[in-house]
């Protein structure tokens, strides 16, 4: 039931029936099969006695990542100030670079034959 209850919150966010039907946007229903399919959910796993959360390698590895490497406390923040963007300009490199040579007579001679 929460498999169809969570495929019914993606059908909702991805067709937004609430543009072409004024009423359900003070229903808010995807808000209301979110909740839905959680509670659903958790009922089953406490009615089965299953864990709330299988810690998996995966999972495991990621908070280690996370909390162990300190992944979102950086030990030294960066400081940027705020620069204008007069001043940002000359800083930029260029991406693309144009040759400037003028090649009269080669390109000339090419360019009458297509007239």
């Amino acid at each position: 039931m929460s498999f169809y209850l969570l495929m019914g919150f993606t059908f909702i966010l991805l067709v937004a029936p609430q543009r072409f039907i004024p009423a359900l946007a003070q229903v808010r229903i995807a808000l209301l099969t979110a909740i839905g399919a959680v509670t659903v959910h958790l009922v089953n796993r406490f009615v089965h006695r299953r864990p709330l959360l299988v810690f998996t390698r995966e999972l495991r590895i990621a908070g280690e990542v996370v909390v162990g490497d300190r992944l979102l406390k950086p030990v030294e923040p960066l400081v940027v100030q705020r620069v204008t963007a007069v001043e940002r300009i000359p800083q930029r490199e260029p991406l693309v670079e144009i040759d400037h040579e003028l090649h009269v007579i080669a390109d000339g001679s090419a360019h009458d034959l297509d007239r």
